[in-house]
This record gives structure tokens, C-alpha cells and sequence, in this order.
């Protein structure tokens, strides 16, 4: 479920999990158990609502829930509602996410920023299909394009780039009939949203609405 508040303002804050970057936009972002959430985590010691994270006149915020194991950030229990900034390290459950504020990011060092090592696990490539790890690989790096455009000038450019690669990919899903996952789907599915609105090509506004369909779990490719 995306946040509330207006899809096409600047994104300036993002919480990476298992190696993904999740855009929070203006308004509440729910995370937890729960399938209507921004930010579904599906760790044992999670609750169905769990904690929210909300954007205030350009500062991030979490509040825990009411949830019945707590929410931390750098370790310390998080009590009311408690500013977040760029680095920060919140522990929902078992989860772990990291806050990303692009404004904190030098030119010289967003590659490292977006490519570090995750605080989860990332998957292990020996354990895919050859196939599958190049389809993932193109849609991390169209996430990766989508987070450095998100401080640039240049969003209608990178917005159709990222278009291109999206349609490039799913061309190759036709073919070969190797769907992603439904993670994936919902991922990729964000990242063509944010960019198509980055564009001033107005035909890509409905292109992102037929590609829900094209990727709707279960739904064969047309």
C-alpha cells in the first residue's frame, strides 16, 4: 500500500531493506505483518501494524504503534514520535532497515551509499537461476537510477531511462516466460510509477497503468 499525499513530489527519504530502497512520500507509511502495509515485513516478532513513518516539513519521523515487541532505532526504544536522519538504523522486530536521506549524499559518494552492504542478507546469486539473477540485477539497478535521479536535476532523463530499461525487461520476461517474483513485481512496479511521472512524456503516464497489468501475478503476458 503507497503512502499518502502527493505521488509526484520530490522523494528525499528512504529506507533500504535486504539491499531495496523504499521511496517514503508525503503522509503515513505503515510497516509491518500486515498485507494493506507501505512496507510489508514478515519477521516473527513483527506485529500486522507495527510502526509508521511520516515526513514533516522535509524531517522523517517513526512512531511505534502500540506494537507488542517495540521499535528501536540505533538501540534505543522509540518512544512517541521520534525525528530519523540519515544513517539511522531502525530495528522493527526482527527487521532491520536504514535510513537513507538523499540530501546527505555527495555526488562522489552515492554509488557507495547504494551499493553497500545491506543490513539484512542479500540473496545469494549461486542459489538463482542464471536467468532470474540477471532479471533482479536489472531491476536493482533501475532502483539504483531512481534514488541517485531523486537529487538530480535531470528526473525527465533519468525517468526515461529507466522506462527503457523497465520495457527491456519485460520484453526478456515474454520471451523467456521466467516471471518475477511477486516482491519483485510490487518493486518494479514502483520504481516505473516514480519514473514515468519524472518524465514529460505524457504517454508514459499510461504506460505505467498497463504495466500493473502486464505484471499482475498470475496474469499471462500479452
Amino acid at each position: 500500500m503507497p503512502c499518502g499525499g502527493d505521488e509526484t513530489s520530490v522523494v528525499d527519504h528512504w529506507l533500504r531493506h535486504r539491499g531495496t530502497c523504499f521511496p517514503v512520500k508525503r503522509g503515513a507509511c505503515l510497516i509491518g505483518r500486515g498485507p494493506l502495509c507501505w512496507l510489508v515485513l514478515t519477521g516473527p516478532r513483527t506485529s500486522r501494524q507495527h510502526a509508521r513513518v511520516r515526513v514533516r516539513r522535509g524531517q522523517l519521523f517513526i512512531e511505534d504503534l502500540g506494537s507488542r515487541n517495540g521499535t528501536r532505532v540505533n538501540g534505543s526504544i522509540v518512544s512517541g514520535l521520534q525525528p530519523l536522519v540519515h544513517g539511522d538504523v531502525i530495528e522493527v522486530g526482527t527487521e532491520s532497515l536504514q535510513v537513507i536521506v538523499s540530501a546527505a549524499l555527495h555526488p562522489e559518494v552515492v554509488e557507495h551509499e547504494t551499493l553497500s552492504e545491506p543490513v539484512a542478507l542479500e540473496v545469494d546469486d549461486t542459489l538463482e537461476e542464471p536467468l532470474a539473477t540477471a532479471q533482479r540485477h536489472v531491476l536493482e539497478l533501475a532502483e539504483e537510477l531512481l534514488l541517485r535521479g531523486s537529487r538530480g536535476a535531470e528526473r525527465d532523463a533519468v525517468g526515461q531511462t529507466i522506462c527503457a530499461m523497465v520495457d527491456s525487461l519485460v520484453v526478456d520476461i515474454e520471451r523467456t516466460g521466467n516471471r518475477l517474483t511477486p516482491g519483485e513485481a510490487v518493486r518494479l512496479l514502483s520504481v516505473s510509477q516514480i519514473a514515468a511521472q519524472w518524465t514529460r512524456a505524457p504517454e508514459l503516464r499510461d504506460w505505467s497503468s498497463r504495466l500493473a497489468q502486464t505484471l499482475a501475478p498470475g496474469e499471462p503476458m500479452q
